[in-house]
């Protein structure tokens, strides 16, 4: 027992450990597609920080590298790097794409295009290497193993070593459109297949270990949470919306109907929530028991699905080109931009919030976070602070110890006199007449005292 606890900490850490270490490494965060980030949003009131315009639409979520950059990719058929103050570094050209990229555990930005093949993309811009063969509809998810694995509509499920061979395709998932596979703690890929209605697993050697029927046609990507449960949206032909759970073996955990199609992919909160966006205008919250918690009227139906932070806060975007911030089933902020916004929200390590818009724009939101008193990090600054407080201090001290040194050691000149007071001068005789001009001249003042001049 305790070597297979072993063994499901070891694959679920190797899960961890094949995307990048950043805040956003791809599309829906984490390798469960939960979309729920890791930092808090707290401070962030919804201030527009910046925009960037690139030269088409952005319908592809953006990803964030460690030292946050964003990538994000355009209609016009480039990905583009930008700075976390909006400015750009460098773009690429890959062609048309319809899902997002994916940074892998060394750094790699993998691209997956409809007709230019799969990219991989080093971090200054420079390209690894390209294969064409691939045929790619969705974002590209990466294994635990570092494989890469990419859908298309005619191609089905395919997988790719990270130096960009092919391992192996599943034609019969050609029912996979836009849903972007989700790793399970083993290894495992999970993925919603759309017009199939079905939910699947597959091994990392692209065997397919497990498929259940889902209650209507699945929209966009299956997630995961921590304990193996999957979560998926669906919609029926008369377009009511379900939202429902199942376990790790296929088991329906809760089945929610709605009255409107769910628009996305559920996100995950951190309490176990789950969040969707309906097409009744209304983003909504269940316990991760099926329960509704609240629902919040966004005014409009939009974006592929909503993302959360750490702090409970949600975030979603609308056609109408309103970001909404709610929590606690209020609304905390929003903003009104001029067209649609048309992507899930990405979250970075500052809680700054980056959506696309249909006009090529891309938003930044969030001032900077406030330094925490009690945070591990600002101890560590102040106490580095004292530390070299300490030092300088030191440092002078010792030199002017050293200079009084010097001072002490070296001869003193002498003081000059002090300056005495004036007095009138004053005779060393008492007798005034001793003194007394004999020649006759009338000088009494006694300034010349030599002998008397010759007759």
């Amino acid at each position: 027992m305790c070597g297979l606890l072993v063994s499901l900490a070891q694959l679920s850490g190797a899960a961890y450990d094949s995307l990048y270490d950043s805040p956003w490494p791809k599309a829906r965060c984490d390798e469960r597609n939960s979309g729920l980030s890791p930092y808090t949003t707290g401070h962030n009131d919804g201030t527009l920080r910046w925009t960037f315009v690139t030269g088409d639409r952005i319908h592809c979520e953006p990803i964030i590298g460690h030292d946050g950059t964003i990538y994000v990719l355009s209609g016009d058929g480039f990905l583009y790097a930008l700075n976390s103050r909006g400015s750009e570094l460098w773009r690429y050209e890959v062609g048309e794409c319809q899902g997002s990229p994916a940074i892998g555990r060394d750094g790699t930005i993998y691209v997956a295009s409809r007709l230019n093949g799969l990219y991989a993309l080093r971090p200054g811009g420079n390209l690894a290497w390209r294969n064409p063969d691939c045929d790619g509809d969705t974002g590209v998810a990466i294994g635990a193993d570092d494989t890469l694995y990419v859908g298309g509509r005619g191609t089905g499920l395919m997988a790719f070593a990270s130096d960009g061979t092919e391992k192996w395709c599943i034609e019969e998932l050609d029912g996979y459109w836009y849903g972007l596979p989700a790793i399970a703690s083993n290894g495992n890929i999970v993925l919603a297949v759309e017009e199939a209605r079905r939910v699947v697993e597959i091994s990392p050697a692209g065997q397919i270990l497990l498929e259940f029927e889902t209650g209507g046609v699945c929209s966009y990507s299956a997630v995961l949470d921590k304990d193996g449960n999957v979560y998926v949206a669906t919609y029926t032909f008369d377009w009511k919306g379900h939202l429902e759970s199942y376990d790790g073996e296929g088991e329906l955990r809760w089945q929610v109907e709605l009255e409107q199609w769910i628009r996305g992919s559920p996100a995950l909160g951190p309490n176990g929530e789950v969040f969707v966006m309906v097409k009744d205008a209304k983003l909504h919250a269940f316990s991760s028991r099926g329960v509704e918690l609240w629902a919040v009227d966004t005014l409009d139906w939009g974006s592929d699905g909503p993302s959360a932070s750490k702090d409970g806060t949600v975030f979603t975007g609308t056609r109408e080109g309103r970001v909404v911030a709610v929590r606690d089933g209020r609304v905390r902020w929003f903003y009104m931009a001029p067209e649609s916004i048309e992507t899930p929200p990405a979250i970075d390590a500052d809680g700054v919030v980056y959506v696309g818009a249909h006009d090529g724009t891309l938003y930044a939101f969030g001032k900077d976070r406030p330094v925490e008193v009690g945070s591990g990090s600002m101890a560590s600054s102040v106490g580095l602070l004292l530390v070299i407080v300490a030092v300088i201090a030191v440092f002078f001290g010792l030199m002017l110890y050293m200079r009084r040194r010097k001072q002490a050691s070296s001869p003193q000149a002498r003081p000059p006199p002090a300056e005495q007071p004036y007095e009138p001068w004053k005779a060393p005789s008492a007798d005034p007449e001793a003194f007394r001009c004999t020649d006759g001249t009338g000088h009494d003042d006694l300034a010349w005292r030599g002998p008397p001049p010759p007759p």
